[in-house]
């Protein structure tokens, strides 16, 4: 059924939007709107009837049970996951009635977001290029043979192209396929196990046939890569035909209900006439007959990209809605004292966070109607006059677009993640599944930076023939031929015309272009071409993706002037001129260049942005409702259409299938022994390691072995410094590096440690029970490390036992203990160090609420004190006071330190801790009035059993309140802490453990990187001259280089601090002198704000330098990732930290200004004047004094400009508004503090241009001289790179990576790894019989095929609709049948 398109009447706005028992302010967010919500919904979809057909899908679907899910797919482990989308998948197929099925861009994928979710599945390579492979590249007789059979689902195919060793580099795939023209047979063959197919959906299990991409070889000639249709399993038994190896290559980032699979031929045979051969062929003789000369190709790329385009833009409007309704429930601070706490979309900071992401949204969805739209035309043209002319810059276009926007939406989506805090962490926010789908975007249908420099050559071609006088030159990049017409036109943002926007846009992209040009030019004078390429590649991709910029800001400006509704058009267009002002803002150093942006334009277009902030803001969730995603298609907690967060939220979590039972069977099997243990013996005094010089080895030791990649052993011997003087470097001496060693050593000798399954290969309980007893066995095994260094050996010890995970004992350790041993009067410590100590208890931490993170003194669970019994009652008044978050305690702990509001004689005196037993120590058993449990899972660590607790009047003695600083007497009486600002001095060593870690993972992340692209071989740099390794690669460099740098920076920075610490605490004992902690505790602040998101982001950034492979769990990339990016909200949210930092430089500012201030080292540049201009020169020559000189003077100004605005708007408003006004400025201001290495320096400077140059402080020779001593240190450090990495000393044991290995043989271990797959352990899923052979008997059945004969040749009757949708195709045979 093909639905009518009737144009409904208009409807009430807030028709299913507003409804009773809807969170009270997310309903007065809605009616705050300026706007009419239906007709901006018409505008976002491009009319009425799309509108409806959203609803009418939607309805289908959930009146249909077959869709259902009994259990969260959350829930499930992947084997159920892949059984889940099958079922689904042929449900969806056998109700198509339901959708247009020509309807590719709207209503197919919303059918399959709603059935499925953000899942590929075992169909989606089927329908996306195994059939328009078969319509596309077969000839007619071929048509008749396959077409039939594929669209009925009779067979089920993917599309084979990348190989182990290969991705982007059509031209270089190893597979082969020879003619044998004796039998009329192609053989296709692997002949090396990097020639393998890798990553096709579908192939592990599912699919029958592939169309494969493979060398074709005849009368011995390689002809290049040609497509095959081949068979692979038997259609009856499903079985693998002789001579195919064919599996799942195991657990990955994300779709793991898709069975990507790889693919080994042995000299495996097919008929000749299963060559693809519409456009070449072979004769029977052997004779080939080459293709005619076409560019028609490049439409189906375009096709595609738009669907990717539009895929993309969904994605990041659904994580931009669920950020933005979630902000309009939370809670959280005030900004003017006593009048309450304020929903967190009020914060400035907040609205910075969201609003530019919900315009990029926007943004990149209209883009996609564009592309859309003009493919359409220009495929138009070509039928009507075969004039190709336009598609080139087409499919420049669209490859930008796809780099730039996928790399744009996966940025977008984890910083709104960030903004829900926690919550976003937990599956339950659907932020991960968003992420891990869209981010996949950026590898897959070709990489970013190759992308990129397809665009690039485009416009380098362009300009050469705007240089030479004959452009040809279509809509889209016409204006690189006009002539520059001066200085930068915007203007205030409310009068600033768009043509003056654009105007500025394109001045400063063309300036780019033809700078790029020139450079290339004068580089092919003086080396190849290709090398000349290779050297200015960095350049063209920030010219490409700054066309492509410049082409989405026109795109988005002109969609808006096409607005019938007035008030949803002025709305519309502050959210266009926002996305223009943002990018302005984010590209100052492009356009303050040659003073084109004047240093008073620049910061009033900041001033603009705010300005356009405030006034979005109440449109702000209407704008996001605009997006007309459902609850269904959102699968979101957090961004439900009623705003009921907690509720829903703690429903979740009781659904989580560890809270099936109130104790696991890790009580039992390692915690119960260990706690009996633990009770019989006294506490056992920890090991201390005396330092003994260590011996130096040889620098090779260990690491240069027989058998080793060669690339990867000559790239070790290159190195110019002595490896093992340069690892006592960076571990500050010999003994250090000798006891990772010695750790190293002793974990691998031990059997308890031993992992019998990989743990990327269990489901959930399966991994807590793993971490459980590896950690149980740890702490048995102490005495091979000093357990009082929680700085080196402590983590070690743990990475390389647990691996890369929190655990039930992580808050044991890391906070229960501290805070026994800190808080504890000395009847306390008697009473409860030693059981926590030897483990006879096990405790957590319980600050964070449901409802309440950072601000601790609005935290809602109370204990009320009564004098009659001298107990505390424990109580949760609220659902959002639900303690939420805390490390083991949803089953592993029995004990946990409790911050609650302390009432005493009728008065609240604020946050105070408790020590609240919450099990049974015999039994495991929550004890009355006590609900724990388990919160389900989260993007990452999911070994660790965060838990949620929840007191219903629950009663411990007076006693059990902490009384170190302060106590409540048996009658009432409250006694107060005598103020101390000791406590800083605890959080700065916990966040000085936080940097340490955190640069660590960087460093793994670097380590794998670079060992990667030290063995893999992608493409030529010199024609002829065979593929290079891709760490030759200029645009690789950049990629890995800087990462290393700041890996290095993190580590030293997080020494320092601890050596800070110690040394502060030291003056502190012995003159009881705390002025200096105040300075220190907001350096650290900082630091763990800054360095956690940029760990974060370097992690992704080398990840995507591995392409496709970094996707796989065996890279570790994923699981370093999800570790490490907790950092971000854990320990204190980085914006409040951020805060934290301004408001100390704020007090140093004002005393400045003032006259009093009162400095130390860390801050003392901010009370020098300024000295003139920017000192910095070529890296050779300048000295470390002139890039600090340069930095502090940067940064005090900032910090000045930030502190006068601020006194300025005081001038306006009461100081808490002021500040929160002020507040994106202040953040800015605190991320200058960092410690620098050259590349590290000038990558900073490089990357902050616009500040630089404000004033003219830094010139634009100068700035353009930092980007080419950028390109100078990265090729001197080139040699370095594999050594450098190797300088972090870190095992394969604690890496656990593949592509990462020691001696660089990635490929047969990558193999291995996927053949251990537990898919792998049955060559057929029980989904086949479930699922796909009734569907496969159901096609063959309406074909009238039998269901006998060779698997190689499926015959079938079907008229030929080589033209149709394959859908459609599909949906006519079932009625004809």
């Amino acid at each position: 059924m093909e639905p009518t398109k009737e144009v409904s009447s208009e409807v009430d706005p807030y028709e299913n939007m507003i409804q009773a028992g809807d969170n009270p302010d997310i309903t007065k967010e809605r009616k705050s709107a300026s706007f009419n919500l239906y007709k901006m919904q018409c505008f976002v979809y491009e009319g009425q009837y799309k509108l409806k057909r959203r609803q009418e899908i939607l309805d289908f679907v959930e009146s249909h049970k077959e869709f259902d899910d009994p259990v969260h797919p959350h829930f499930l482990n992947r084997e159920e996951q892949i059984d889940r989308a099958t079922r689904k998948c042929v449900a969806m197929m056998n109700n198509l009635e339901a959708i247009d099925v020509t309807d590719y861009f709207d209503e197919a994928p919303l059918y399959q977001f709603l059935t499925i979710g953000r899942e590929l599945h075992c169909l989606s390579l089927h329908y996306g290029m195994f059939l328009p492979t078969i319509q596309n590249q077969c000839d007619e007789e071929q048509l008749e043979e396959w077409l039939g059979p594929a669209a009925s689902k009779a067979i089920l195919g993917t599309f084979a192209q990348t190989e182990l060793g290969h991705g982007s580099n059509l031209s270089k795939l190893e597979t082969t396929a020879t003619y044998d023209a004796k039998t009329q047979e192609f053989v296709i063959h692997t002949p090396q196990m990097s020639a393998a197919k890798w990553w096709p959906g579908g192939l592990g299990k599912s699919a029958n046939y592939a169309a494969v991409m493979a060398q074709l070889h005849t009368n011995g000639e390689n002809k290049g890569p040609h497509l095959f249709m081949v068979p692979l399993r038997d259609t009856t038994t499903h079985l693998p035909l002789p001579g195919i190896t064919v599996g799942d290559i195991g657990p990955k980032f994300g779709i793991n209900a898709n069975d990507n699979g790889f693919l080994i031929f042995d000299n495996y045979r097919i008929p000749r006439r299963n060559m693809l051969m519409k456009y070449s062929k072979v004769e029977p003789d052997g004779t080939y007959i080459a293709p005619p000369h076409s560019k028609l190709g490049f439409g189906t790329m375009v096709l595609v990209r738009s669907l990717m385009i539009r895929d993309q833009a969904s994605q990041l409007g659904s994580a931009a809605v669920i950020a933005i309704r979630y902000s309009a429930v939370r809670r959280q601070g005030e900004i003017n004292e006593g009048e309450g706490e304020v929903q967190i979309l009020d914060y400035r900071t907040q609205q910075y966070r969201l609003l530019p992401q919900l315009a990029r949204s926007f943004a990149f969805l209209f883009a996609g109607y564009e592309i859309r739209a003009t493919y359409l035309h220009v495929t138009k043209l070509i039928r009507h006059s075969a004039n190709t002319e336009l598609l080139p810059e087409l499919h420049a276009l669209s490859s930008g677009l796809k780099a730039v926007i996928t790399w744009e939406v996966a940025q977008g989506i984890e910083q709104l993640r960030l903004s829900c805090g926690g919550h976003g962490y937990s599956r339950a926010s659907a932020f991960p599944d968003i992420y891990t789908y869209a981010v996949g975007g950026c590898t897959y249908e070709g990489e970013n930076i190759v992308m990129l420099l397809q665009v690039a050559r485009f416009l380098m071609k362009i300009a050469k023939e705007v240089r030479t006088g004959t452009p040809k030159l279509a809509e889209i990049a016409e204006y690189i031929a006009r002539t520059d017409s001066g200085a930068a036109r915007v203007s205030r943002w409310k009068t600033c015309a768009d043509e003056d926007i654009i105007h500025d846009f394109e001045a400063v992209t063309r300036k780019m272009i033809f700078s790029a040009f020139d450079r290339l030019k004068s580089l092919e004078g003086t080396m190849k071409k290709k090398e000349a390429w290779n050297a200015c590649s960095i350049d063209l991709c920030k010219v490409a993706r700054m066309h492509v910029k410049t082409y989405l800001v026109k795109n988005f400006l002109a969609r808006v002037r096409t607005c019938e509704d007035s008030a949803s058009k002025t709305v519309m267009h502050t959210l266009a001129k926002l996305y223009a002002f943002d990018l302005i803002s984010g590209a100052g150093g492009h356009f303050m260049k040659g003073g084109f942006l004047s240093e008073t334009q620049a910061n009033q277009v900041q001033v603009d942005i705010y300005e356009m902030l405030n006034s979005l803001r109440p449109e702000a969730v209407a704008l996001a409702d605009s997006w007309a995603i459902s609850d269904l298609e959102l699968r979101s907690v957090l961004g439900r259409r009623d705003g009921n967060v907690y509720p829903a939220l703690l429903e979740w979590a009781k659904a989580s299938p560890l809270n099936k039972s109130e104790v696991l069977p890790t009580f039992d099997k390692y915690l119960d022994p260990m706690f009996k243990e633990g009770r019989s013996h006294l506490m056992e005094q920890a090991m201390v390691h005396e330092q003994q010089p260590a011996s130096e080895p040889s620098p090779y030791a260990n690491l240069i072995q027989h058998g080793d990649n060669p690339d990867i052993t000559k790239e070790r011997r290159t190195a110019s410094f002595n490896l093992h003087k340069m690892q006592c470097f960076v571990y500050e001496n010999a003994y250090k590096v000798k006891r990772r060693q010695e750790i190293h050593d002793y974990v691998k000798s031990n059997k308890d440690f031993e992992d019998p399954v990989h743990p990327y290969y269990l489901d959930r309980a399966d991994y807590v029970d793993r971490a459980t007893k590896q950690i149980v066995a740890m702490m048995r095994h102490t005495d091979a490390f000093d357990v009082t260094d929680y700085f080196d050996e402590g983590p070690l010890f743990q990475f390389l036992t647990v691996g890369k995970e929190l655990h039930c004992f992580s808050l044991h350790y890391g906070m229960f203990l501290p805070t026994i041993q800190n808080q504890s009067d000395e009847e306390q410590l008697e009473e409860w160090l030693a059981p926590a100590m030897n483990r006879a208890i096990l405790g957590t931490f319980a600050q964070t609420e449901m409802g309440h993170g950072s601000n601790l003194s609005k935290l809602e669970t109370i204990a009320t004190y009564d004098a009659k019994t001298q107990e505390f009652v424990i109580h949760t008044p609220t659902m959002s006071a639900a303690k939420w978050w805390p490390g083991g305690l949803g089953k592993s702990v029995n004990h946990a330190a409790v911050m609650a509001q302390l009432h005493t004689n009728g008065e609240n005196k604020g946050p105070h801790l408790f020590f609240v037993p919450l099990r049974d120590t015999t039994t495991h058993m929550p004890f009355p009035g006590v609900k724990v449990g388990d919160i389900g899972p989260k993007f990452g660590i999911n070994a660790n059993d965060n838990g949620f607790l929840v007191f219903d009047n629950y009663r411990i003695p007076r006693r059990n309140m902490f009384m170190k600083f302060s106590k409540v007497e048996p009658d009432g009486t409250y006694v107060a802490p005598p103020h101390a600002k000791l406590g800083f001095g605890a959080m700065v060593l916990v966040r000085s453990l936080m940097i340490r870690d955190q640069a660590s993972q960087l460093g793994c992340a670097a380590v794998i990187a670079i060992r990667y692209s030290s063995v893999r071989r992608q493409g030529e740099i010199n024609e002829g001259e065979g593929e290079v390794q891709i760490l030759d690669y200029r645009t690789q460099q950049y990629r890995l280089l800087p990462q290393l740098a700041r890996s290095f920076a993190f580590l030293f920075a997080a020494y320092e601090v601890k050596a800070m610490y110690f040394k502060v605490t030291a003056q502190i004992q012995k003159s009881a002198n705390t002025e200096l902690l105040p300075e220190l505790h907001a350096l650290s602040s900082g630091l763990k704000a800054v360095i956690t998101w940029e760990v974060a982001q370097g992690i992704e950034q080398l990840r995507l330098s591995c392409g496709g492979h970094g996707y796989s769990r065996a890279s570790a990339f994923p699981d370093i990732y999800t570790y490490a990016v907790g950092g971000c909200t854990y320990e204190g949210e980085n914006i409040v930290m951020l805060l934290q930092v301004a408001r100390f430089l704020m007090k140093i500012a004002h005393e400045v200004r003032t006259g009093t201030p009162k400095l130390a080292e860390i801050a003392e540049y901010i009370g020098r004047k300024d000295s003139g201009r920017a000192r910095v020169r070529s890296w050779k020559t300048c000295s470390d004094e002139e890039i600090v000189h340069d930095f502090e003077a940067v940064a005090r100004k900032l910090i000045f400009s930030s502190y006068d605005r601020l006194h300025s708007l005081r001038g306006q408003m009461n100081k808490k508004e002021a500040w929160n006004a002020c507040s994106i400025d202040l953040c800015k201001a605190a991320r200058v503090m960092h410690t620098l290495a050259k590349l590290y320096a000038f990558d900073l400077i490089s990357g902050a241009g616009g500040h630089f140059m404000k004033g003219g402080f830094l010139s634009e020779q100068q700035s353009d001289q930092i980007q080419a001593d950028i390109y100078e240190m990265l090729k001197t450090l080139r040699p370095e790179a594999v050594a450098l990495a190797d300088s972090w000393a870190i095992s394969d044991l604690e890496l656990r990576s593949v592509l990462g290995r020691r001696d660089g043989n990635v490929y047969p271990a990558m193999l291995e790894w996927a053949k251990n797959s537990p898919l792998n352990k049955t060559e057929v899923l029980p989904t086949f019989e479930k699922y796909l052979e009734p569907m496969m008997k159901e096609g063959r059945s309406h074909l009238g095929i039998s269901s006998e004969g060779t698997p190689h040749v499926v015959q079938c009757t079907a008229s030929p609709l080589a033209s149709a949708c394959p859908l459609r195709v599909y949906a006519q045979a079932r009625q004809t049948a």
